[in-house]
């Protein structure tokens, strides 16, 4: 039989739960949500244009963030089945770039990877092969980003400026190392 602690305990639960998710601090969790072209601002609608290059906008997501701003993300297929992705504020600034490869996500062909990006992640592989890139551009910064497996299965992740500086860098040993007593 329960307590009358445990009764009262039972019915504040669920009590709290509805005054927590209808009180203010709902307002901290981020939303997103499918949109329609029409629905878009205009000045966003602008910066989008300036990148279709005669592809078709798949998909636009409004997402408003925990402090209110709104942002719209917008996957675009080119005419030549490339992919990228924009990240728009809804006063039209763009704030992320990606590229996609019909074929890889993340993936730019390595013909267009800089050279000094590209000595700088042949130098880190380990002698590693490098297939695939992934390349980004965020408030007007590009890096590249690849994961390489070493001949002795050692995963390196690295992540590169544009003028081939090291920006970031992982290694599975890094990931999962754990101390052995």
């Amino acid at each position: 039989m329960k307590t009358s602690a445990e009764k009262s305990l039972f019915l504040a639960l669920p009590v709290a739960m509805v005054l927590f998710l209808a009180s203010p601090a709902q307002a901290l969790f981020e939303t997103t949500t499918a949109i329609k072209w029409i629905e878009v601002p205009p000045e966003a609608q602008l910066t989008i244009v300036t990148y279709l290059d005669g592809g078709t906008v798949d998909q636009i997501i409004e997402e408003t963030k925990h402090n209110g701003q709104v942002l719209y993300e917008v996957a675009i297929r080119k005419p030549d089945g490339q992919r990228i992705e924009l990240e728009v504020r809804s006063g039209g600034k763009l704030t992320a770039l990606r590229y996609r490869n019909k074929f890889f996500k993340d993936n730019v062909p390595l013909s267009a990877i800089p050279p000094a990006v590209m000595d700088t992640f042949t130098h880190l592989a380990d002698g590693a092969n490098i297939e695939k890139v992934a390349k980004e551009t965020r408030e007007g910064h590009t890096t590249y980003e690849t994961r390489v497996t070493t001949s002795d299965r050692e995963v390196i992740k690295m992540k590169v400026g544009e003028d081939g500086k090291l920006q970031e860098l992982e290694t599975s040993r890094d990931l999962f190392w754990m101390p052995i007593y």
